[in-house]
């Protein structure tokens, strides 16, 4: 039981972390995609929610943007797209520099949980929460597209964040 903050941009797994936070009633979970916005109080513990692989999830956000479809929902109809190269330069851009945006200050702890192992091990969420549970992954579904083969400018994409890394390979 506790106050959280979950923060990130999105296509990072943070709504899983949040749907499993909110199975305790006992807890306040604020879920947050705003880098500059600040807790009530500093009672909150902050959980960055991350991914290793930032392609993927600026990716993973360029389609929803394309699609304009909601958050989680799939459609099989979708049969190829062509992704805006800047839209997606300034989405990197915004993926790339979110977390330095924070004021971790503002929290009691600041927890970061990354996608990949939150995928992979259903433990991870809670023990790095220093809690033993299992992560529900039920509530969200899983992507149907392989972007590499629905994007047809997919190639063009991975030079956009090449740039990207290059020009701002100090910020993580």
């Amino acid at each position: 039981m506790g106050s959280f903050v979950v923060s990130s941009p999105c296509r990072t797994g943070s709504t899983i972390i949040l749907n499993n936070l909110l199975k305790n009633k006992n807890n306040t979970v604020i879920h947050n995609h705003n880098p500059e916005w600040q807790p009530p109080n500093s009672n909150f513990v902050c959980i960055l929610s991350r991914r290793k692989d930032q392609f993927a999830a600026v990716v993973s956000h360029a389609v929803m943007d394309a699609t304009k479809q909601p958050p989680h929902t799939y459609s099989s109809t979708v049969v190829s797209l062509t992704i805006n190269l800047n839209r997606f330069r300034n989405l990197y851009l915004s993926h790339k520099i979110f977390y330095s945006k924070i004021n971790l200050d503002s929290y009691k702890q600041v927890v970061e949980i990354w996608y990949e192992e939150l995928i992979s091990d259903p433990y991870y969420l809670f023990r790095e929460l220093g809690q033993h549970q299992q992560t529900d992954y039920t509530t969200i579904p899983k992507s149907l597209y392989d972007y590499s083969k629905l994007i047809t400018n997919y190639v063009q994409l991975q030079e956009v964040a090449k740039k990207v890394e290059q020009d701002l390979p100090y910020i993580k």
